[in-house]
């Protein structure tokens, strides 16, 4: 049987203001709180860890959820009133050579959009230009 996985790693600015580390806690506690009430397990395999530059959020044990990172990276811009955009590349394999069980993407988040950007884009992109792929997909 073959297992996959999911890995990214992305770093967050810390916000401005005062009481940083204590407003910090108590985010952590909350998304904490979530991640262990929600049914969906949104957050599982998902970690972050306050760095002295910022919060890093990353996969943990390969079993990542990007979207779910996603979320929570837009509600901590939402949270803490950070305007602009964070960019993060994901990374998805599979643990025994398949042909095309590689795969990336990568998406930015603001406080209002996520936009995604999936290997599968390439696909659709060369429909459109009229290349036929002719090896296995």
């Amino acid at each position: 049987m073959a297992n996959y996985y999911t890995e990214f790693s992305v770093m967050l600015p810390l916000p401005a203001g005062e009481n940083v580390a204590e407003r910090l806690a108590a985010w952590s506690e909350q998304m904490e709180a979530r991640k262990e009430a929600d049914e969906d397990e949104w957050l599982i395999g998902t970690h972050w860890e306050l760095q002295e530059d910022g919060i890093w959020a990353y996969s943990y044990a390969s079993e990542g959820n990007a979207e779910g990172t996603a979320t929570l990276i837009q509600q901590y811009l939402r949270d803490f009133d950070i305007e602009g955009g964070i960019f993060m590349t994901i990374a998805g394999y599979c643990s025994k050579p398949r042909i095309n069980e590689a795969w990336g993407a990568a998406v930015v988040v603001t406080k209002d959009e996520q936009l995604w950007l999936h290997v599968n884009q390439v696909l659709r992109d060369a429909a459109e230009a009229g290349i036929e792929i002719v090896n296995p997909v």
